[in-house]
């Protein structure tokens, strides 16, 4: 029992130990992280400066260089810093008489802040004009995105309104909207298998009102038959307006496309 008793003892005291040093490390590791972020945001804040101040001072090839350098590994940098990056590229090519480089650049900067304007105060009249170059060639490409988009949109519609003439629902799970396109089959082949029901009772019903021998039994009889004219021409409506409904829901809904072929557009607010 003395074995024992102490064998759990020292089990139980390493156990604590142990947890309590992973306590320690855990919370050394949260208390240093906040901190090797505001590094990290502080590193990049700097390296925009520096690539600003190398240009400002007229530096013009130091700042190109650094800046295609640090554009090389974007990993470490938010989407503003890129943009500035791009921008400063852009005045350098500008500078160098690069038109055609600075178009490219302005290009890529456009692509991060489609917001981009030019300011009269501190922009070159020879900047300007490359900048509304760069902003026809940005607003083309932009135009081909959407008509390649558009055109995309179009062949699935088509596609899908083909699918529903077969199978109603299939043109909406075919384009994305698989909910929908499932409800509508259910409530297509519900409807269809009603209708046919309702057919299939028709005849006998009202061969059994013809027959009947009296006035109660007619009038019951009757009744049935009635249910199930009715039942036949609401279930068959429903079926031909889901059909329908689900053709041209097919035709003309927009369909779920990837955000891949989705223009970018959100808006950066250009530091002063």
């Amino acid at each position: 029992m003395n074995l024992s008793s102490n064998v759990f003892r020292r089990s139980t005291v390493l156990l604590i130990l142990f947890s309590f040093s992973s306590l320690i490390s855990a919370s050394h590791v949260f208390a240093y992280e906040p901190v090797n972020k505001e590094n990290s945001a502080s590193d990049t804040v700097d390296t925009v400066k520096r690539v600003i101040d190398l240009y400002n001072s007229g530096n013009i090839s130091d700042a190109e260089h650094l800046a295609l350098k640090y554009l090389e590994n974007p990993d470490g940098l938010t989407k503003l810093d890129r943009f500035m990056l791009y921008k400063v590229l852009a005045f350098c090519a500008v500078a160098n008489d690069d038109e055609g480089g600075a178009i490219r650049r302005f290009v890529e900067a456009l692509k991060l802040n489609p917001s981009l304007l030019p300011n009269p105060i501190t922009w070159s009249p020879k900047v300007r004009r490359v900048f509304s170059l760069a902003v026809d060639v940005y607003d083309s490409q932009t135009r081909r995105k959407q008509l390649s988009r558009q055109k995309r949109e179009a062949d699935i519609c088509r596609r899908a309104s083909m699918r529903s003439l077969y199978l109603p629902g299939s043109g909406q799970i075919f384009k994305g909207h698989k909910r929908k396109g499932l409800v509508l089959r259910i409530m297509f082949w519900g409807a269809a298998a009603t209708f046919v029901y309702s057919q299939a009772v028709l005849p006998s019903a009202h061969d059994d009102y013809l027959n009947s021998m009296n006035r109660i039994e007619a009038t019951d009889r009757w009744m049935k038959y009635r249910d199930a004219y009715r039942l036949s021409y609401i279930s068959g409506g429903i079926a031909v307006t889901t059909y329908l409904y689900a053709f041209l829901d097919a035709l003309y809904k927009k369909p779920v496309v990837n955000s891949e072929i989705q223009p970018e557009s959100i808006p950066i607010t250009e530091p002063q």
